[in-house]
């Protein structure tokens, strides 16, 4: 290739990575991750891929599951304005520490839907991070019940009874 063909070849290169950084994604990665939404007529869970911007993280899979309107009949039941906090780990007991704001404590549908909420959080939260244990801190305490109605101060494991 002569001096000519480098030139150009050096043009098109120029260009595509231009316009890659111009009309790109804008430094936002995009990634599928599985969320799981309550089945309210069978009261099961019932996992949904999604696309969400941004890495497949716990924390911004779990702001995602928040945040989401799930498809085919399925109800996202999260109080508007449910977010992570932070999330953090015991490896010593290979636990998920997941700290939320206090918004979660406002629900109150009562014992088994309080139970498929929190179920929800654990395996949306086990399947990105691969802990099996998942604990949950809200406003970075912890708290022993939910609305007098679960025991929710220890850490969960997923439950196979509760999917669909």
């Amino acid at each position: 290739m002569n001096k000519a063909g480098f030139a150009v070849l050096g043009i098109i290169i120029l260009v595509i990575i231009a316009s890659f950084l111009i009309f790109g994604n804008n430094g936002e990665d995009k990634s599928v991750v599985t969320l799981y939404y309550i089945d309210t007529t069978s009261f099961k869970l019932v996992k949904q891929e999604e696309v969400i911007e941004g890495k497949k993280e716990v924390k911004s899979t779990l702001n995602a599951l928040f945040k989401s309107t799930p498809q085919n009949g399925l109800e996202n039941l999260f109080p508007e304005g449910t977010e992570v906090l932070d999330i953090s780990y015991d490896d010593d007991k290979e636990i998920l520490i997941v700290n939320l704001n206090s918004n979660l404590l406002s629900i109150n549908y009562g014992p088994e839907v309080n139970y498929l909420i929190i179920m929800s959080i654990v395996y949306t939260a086990s399947e990105v991070s691969g802990y099996s244990r998942i604990k949950l801190l809200f406003d970075g305490n912890q708290v022993e019940f939910l609305n007098n109605t679960i025991y929710i101060g220890g850490y969960f494991k997923k439950d196979s009874s509760v999917i669909k």
